[in-house]
């Protein structure tokens, strides 16, 4: 009421020259809605069809295709015919009807559905089996034995839902993210695998999109029984819906997408496509992960337990995927003498028990009884011996670890460390805070570094070592793991006159060759023995699971071995880290370096180099490190430090044999064609819109000044109207010249007489008289002072916008 009294009020001065014609209501009749039904029913049939007979048909599963294609018909007839009920209540009637035979059906053929799921099911795993190389997947026993009958049934139900529920969202909303989120992600179990459906079914679910999509761009997709080809809306005559122009519409679809089919097929070989997509990122970084899920269920995505890898106090098989943060845990000062890694000790396994690596300390009753297992844990007569050792070869080296953010248990100390006072140090589990390295704690350690090993060190048989000094346990291996062991050893090739290295050679290039390294390993399944299931089903894993493998099959070959968690970073770490200029290298470090001359490094250890290895007792030495994880023990070539510290500063964003860099792995010298993509794209866009701009500028500066004053004034004076629009929306409610002039003394306190102004201008615009120049000179005057009072009382956003016309 209150917009029809404005709008007279605008327009009461206005004069009326007709009142218009006047129409009477025209004879419509109602449309072919049954018809009309029938082809509506056609774009549900294509896309149930084109979905669950596409999955069926990438999984290689024969069924009888005919009673499937007739089920489908009939159902997407019978939803689709009761839009063509007079009444809404009828429509519902026809729902309930149906869901009672739907129930009856179901309680009849539920062993025959049940049976073709588990036939579905079946040819998924053993084919996910076969992608993601599983050692073994589950089997569901099958009932009735007649695949192709089976099948059928169970892909008659499930159209069956998918056909209600996609009548209902495109008779009412056309609604093509529905129809795309009801058909196709069967088709992505298949499509994941690299499994192929049929072109007949693909091309039956592209013609049901793209008549969702052309109904939904129109609009007229609603058809009821009382819908007529036309109808009024807002005093005006629409179309609405009408069978032939739906029947047009699906077969100049049909034959278009079978006529680009067709020519694909053609001219692209699935040679050709292959070639060109050989890897995939998507899949290479969720295969393990969802490898996992296909073995394990829902159980493997989830730890049991928090872990930085391998950082478990010797818990092991709960954790699914190692998630590092990446975040520094440890900051390490000490000065490089080695090109190889640098292992600090933290958690020491002596027993495997129940998934679990335990230490010497659950079994004492007395704190000495703990001393004496720390004083071997240690190394503290390997540590004395080097000590006293004065030969070449000889080192003493302090190192300052800071715990940032690592486990306060334990120390994390070098090897070969010499500690003060190793009483303090009891590390019984009713004491287990005595003995780590607190938050924000710095320990000081005396080290003496191992850097040349004689040859003669572990060139002996297992059986010719004395190992009367070495506790039992570290020879033990569990009663329910012997089997799994001994096999393993048979397959690696190990033999008893093998010496002690070529053993531990050959477990580790074995397990570099054939056992992959990954941090989405899987959780170990409830009942199963870690070390076990990793040997002879899973076949993949982490640090823990390489270095608890590995402790056993030395141990079963007579090596003395132990579990060791803690944290261990490389030659490469060291180098893309800080010089310590504040310290002295000489305070830090002497005696013989294998690098030469180095100063401090400040190490930041993040908990991504948290790991798990194995040490091995060694007649004639003790206990030294044994490393057994794939890819792990990576060395630089370079035996000068500063000359390695250089080509790692020179080698940032070039490629190397060895590292990358300081930014690791990120090769930015690959990615240089990438940066120049995207800055040419971003620079393109900006040309573009300069370009754009400018085109815009000259025409209508063009217009504006053109030869024909009069035309040029009235250019000029839209153009005045068009700057005041992007100031303020509001302007476009003046719809005379006399409203605008008024709107313009308002807000910009034009000097003219606005009437006067407004007379003139519309003189100028709808007058047949001449117009003098003199008078025109004046009215463009005006323009120029209204438009520079404009830019002047334009916010800073508003002028943006305006330089952009």
């Amino acid at each position: 009421m209150f917009g029809r009294k404005k709008k007279e009020q605008v327009h009461k001065d206005d004069y009326m020259l007709a009142e218009g014609i006047y129409l009477k209501s025209p004879e419509m009749k109602i449309g072919n809605i049954v018809y009309s039904c029938f082809l509506r029913s056609l774009i549900a049939f294509f896309l149930v069809l084109g979905s669950v007979g596409g999955f069926l048909s990438a999984l290689d599963l024969s069924y009888n295709y005919v009673i499937v294609i007739v089920a489908y018909m009939l159902l997407s007839l019978y939803f689709s015919f009761l839009y063509a009920l007079s009444k809404f209540l009828y429509r519902d009637i026809g729902y309930i009807l149906f869901f009672g035979v739907f129930v009856v059906a179901i309680y009849l053929f539920r062993i025959h559905a049940n049976s073709g799921l588990y036939v579905v099911v079946n040819r998924v795993l053993s084919r996910a089996r076969t992608f993601f190389d599983l050692p073994g997947v589950r089997e569901y026993e099958v009932q009735i034995d007649n695949d192709y009958l089976t099948v059928a049934i169970m892909a008659i139900f499930v159209g069956m839902v998918l056909i209600i529920i996609l009548n209902i969202w495109l008779y009412s909303r056309m609604s093509l993210i529905w129809a795309i989120a009801l058909t196709f992600p069967l088709l992505v179990i298949p499509l994941y695998m690299k499994l192929t459906p049929d072109v007949f079914y693909m091309l039956l679910l592209a013609i049901g999109y793209l008549m969702v999509i052309v109904f939904k761009a129109n609009g007229h997709y609603l058809a009821f029984a009382w819908d007529k080809p036309f109808r009024f809306k807002k005093k005006r005559i629409i179309y609405s819906q009408d069978a032939g122009v739906f029947q047009n519409v699906l077969l100049t679809a049909i034959v278009f997408l079978s006529c680009v089919v067709f020519a694909v097929q053609i001219f692209v070989s699935p040679a050709t496509f292959d070639g060109r997509f050989k890897t995939d990122t998507l899949r290479e970084k969720t295969a393990d992960v969802l490898g996992n899920f296909v073995l394990l269920g829902f159980s493997g995505f989830y730890n049991q337990y928090a872990s930085v890898g391998g950082m478990s106090g010797g818990k092991l098989g709960g954790i699914s995927n190692v998630r590092p943060d990446y975040l520094t845990d440890l900051v390490v000062s000490y000065t490089p003498y080695s090109n190889q890694p640098v292992y600090l000790k933290g958690y020491t396994g002596a027993i495997y028990s129940q998934n679990e690596w335990l230490s010497e300390y659950r079994y004492n009753s007395s704190v000495e009884e703990d001393q004496e297992d720390f004083e071997d844990e240690s190394m503290k007569i390997e540590a004395t011996e080097l000590k006293r050792n004065s030969g070449k070869y000889h080192a003493t080296g302090m190192m300052k670890v800071k715990n940032v953010a690592a486990d306060s248990s334990y120390l994390y100390y070098p090897y070969y460390t010499e500690l003060p006072d190793y009483t303090i140090y009891n590390n019984h589990e009713m004491f287990q805070n005595s003995q780590g390295l607190r938050r924000m704690e710095i320990g000081e350690y005396i080290y003496y570094p191992q850097i040349v090993w004689d040859n003669r060190i572990g060139d002996q048989t297992p059986g010719s070592m004395d190992v009367s000094a070495v506790s039992a346990d570290y020879l033990a291996v569990p009663e329910e793991n012997q089997t799994v062991i001994k096999e393993e050893c048979d397959k690696i090739g190990l033999k008893d006159s093998m010496t002690v290295n070529e053993i531990t050679d050959t477990v580790s290039q074995y397990f570099q060759d054939n056992i992959p390294y990954t941090l989405s390993p899987g959780a170990t399944p409830r009942g199963e023995d870690f070390i076990n299931y990793f040997l002879t089903q899973n076949r993949k894993g982490y640090c823990a699971h390489f270095a608890s493998a590995a402790t056993l099959i030395f141990r079963e070959m007579g090596i003395p071995a132990r579990y060791v968690e803690g944290y261990a970073f490389s030659f490469e770490n060291v180098l893309a880290s800080d010089i310590n200029e504040q310290e002295d290298p000489k305070d830090y470090y002497s005696g013989y370096s294998a690098i030469g001359d180095s100063p401090v490094m400040d190490v930041e250890v993040t908990d991504a180099m948290a790991h798990a290895w194995v040490e091995i007792y060694v007649d004639g030495f003790g206990w030294k490190v044994v490393e057994v994880t794939p890819g792990s023990a990576a060395e630089t070539d370079e035996d000068n430090f500063w000359d390695a510290f250089t080509k790692a500063v020179k080698n940032v964003g070039t490629d190397g044999d060895n590292t990358s860099g300081i930014l690791g792995d990120l090769e930015l010298a690959k990615m240089a064609w990438l940066i120049y993509v995207v800055f040419a794209i971003v620079a393109a866009y900006i040309v573009w819109n300069i370009v754009r701009i400018l085109i815009h500028k000259v025409r209508r500066y063009r217009v504006c000044h053109q030869e024909d004053l009069r035309e040029a004034i009235v250019a000029r004076y839209a153009d005045l109207c068009d700057m005041i629009r992007v100031c303020d929306v509001t302007f476009d409610a003046c719809k005379s010249h006399k409203e605008q002039m008024v709107y313009m003394k308002e807000r910009y306190g034009m000097p003219d007489e606005a009437q006067a102004f407004a007379d003139r201008v519309e003189a100028i615009s709808f007058s047949k008289h001449i117009i003098e120049e003199n008078e025109l000179m004046q009215v463009g005057k005006m323009i120029r002072i209204i438009q520079k009072l404009v830019w002047e009382k334009a916010k800073m956003g508003d002028k943006i916008k305006l330089c952009k016309r």
